[in-house]
């Protein structure tokens, strides 16, 4: 604690100063601006220009203190800049009658700290009865220097900022100043990953008391050890409810050995795309019903656009009028959602299926236009029981239709 002595006066430097200024920096300050001698004993303040910091430089008699203050909600009260002038009516000093307040949107940078942890010990100095020490307190990762606000930090960064573990070691070696190998943050989140696994089980039970999921995969670039020369390829499986909740599932193989594992005990409805993967689970798990996906219908009539084939733009745009049934229906009620599909969304899914059944025999069935007009032939039941008959069911369950922040 300083103990001021009752000749110690306040100077306050009225220009804002730098504050990564130290020691030596603010007694140039003291010299050159304030014209004093900074080891006098009195206290010499200095504030940045948006009056939230504070420095203060003072001589104990013995070395220099220099004490720092941010305020994180507010400012400090500063004195004027300058004589106030006398008024020109009754010659008096004007007095304080408010304050005028800015506030200004600023960001404070993350640091990185070491936190000690200083256990005494304590032994008879007879020798004979040991040494004595306080446990040390529960850590997330034993006998790792890894804290839990570190932890959350990588974490977040690398799997809902995706930022990769390199650019991560590089900001915290450049903007921190800590070497923190990407190799070491590897395993970090490896072990943290196993202790998040019961959460994953509670929501994957949770999603299965559900009547109606919707199921897509996706591959992804893994870099496996055992494959040389290449990246590996993973399977990514999401598993979700239309506005709720989502479970991501990585696996090596798209195999039906991960998808029957998760869907037991699940009694209800799946919406997924036409790989059989899908359809001989329904084989295995007697109480499992599967219906079809728009949206997987259309992408294949994009992709037949996108060779030159015109007749592909009107299976492109027609469901489109499906989509403005969603739209409508996105704040009602089950029931007026069942409703309103009921009397609009018939004659559309109907127009459709008419075309394609048209344009069939005039198509090669290998041609990419003729594998599309299959393949929504054949999900076509299907796509339209997900629709209309169903008032919670979607038009599509592929990956683009859930909101990226339920998949964060």
């Amino acid at each position: 604690m300083i103990n001021f002595s009752p000749a110690t006066r306040i100077f306050v430097a009225l220009a804002p100063v730098d504050m990564r200024q130290g020691f030596n920096g603010l007694c140039n300050r003291v010299q050159g601006v304030l014209g004093q001698d900074p080891f006098q004993g009195h206290l010499y303040v200095f504030s940045n220009r948006r009056r939230d910091r504070v420095r203060i430089l003072y001589f104990d008699g013995s070395g220099l203190w220099v004490c720092a203050k941010r305020l994180e909600a507010n400012v400090f009260s500063w004195p004027k800049p300058e004589p106030l002038a006398i008024c020109a009516h009754c010659g008096k000093a004007p007095e304080k009658i408010g304050q005028e307040c800015t506030e200004q949107l600023d960001y404070i940078p993350a640091r990185l700290v070491v936190r000690r942890i200083v256990r005494p010990k304590y032994a008879c100095r007879c020798g004979e009865a040991g040494v004595q020490v306080a446990p040390l307190p529960a850590q997330l990762l034993p006998q790792s220097k890894l804290g839990l606000g570190l932890a959350v930090h990588i974490l977040l960064s690398r799997f809902d900022d995706h930022i990769s573990y390199y650019a991560i070691e590089r900001v915290f070696r450049e903007r921190h100043g800590m070497v923190i190998p990407r190799q070491q943050m590897v395993q970090w989140m490896a072990h943290v990953a196993t202790l998040l696994q019961p959460l994953w089980l509670v929501l994957l039970a949770h999603l299965k008391q559900e009547a109606y999921l919707q199921i897509d995969e996706t591959p992804v670039k893994v870099l496996d050890p055992e494959v040389q020369g290449r990246a590996a390829t993973g399977w990514l499986r999401f598993y979700a409810v239309p506005g709720g909740d989502v479970l991501l599932d990585f696996q090596d193989t798209r195999g039906q050995r991960a998808p029957l594992e998760r869907l037991q005990g699940f009694h209800g409805t799946i919406q997924t795309d036409a790989y059989e993967v899908y359809e001989s689970l329904l084989k295995v798990i007697g109480t499992l019903k599967r219906i079809g996906c728009l949206a997987h219908s259309r992408r294949k009539f994009y992709q037949a656009m996108r060779q030159g084939d015109v007749q592909a733009v009107w299976f492109i745009l027609r469901p489109r009028d499906l989509y403005r049934i969603e739209r409508l229906t996105r704040e009602m009620t089950p029931e007026e959602r069942h409703r309103l599909r009921q009397e609009h969304a018939p004659a559309i899914w109907e127009s459709i299926r008419l075309k394609a059944q048209e344009l069939k025999p005039k198509l090669l069935p290998k041609s990419t236009l003729g594998k599309a007009v299959s393949y929504f032939l054949s999900e076509y039941c299907g796509s339209v029981e997900a629709f209309w008959l169903g008032s919670t069911m979607r038009l599509e369950g592929w990956i683009s239709a859930l909101s990226p922040a339920r998949l964060r």
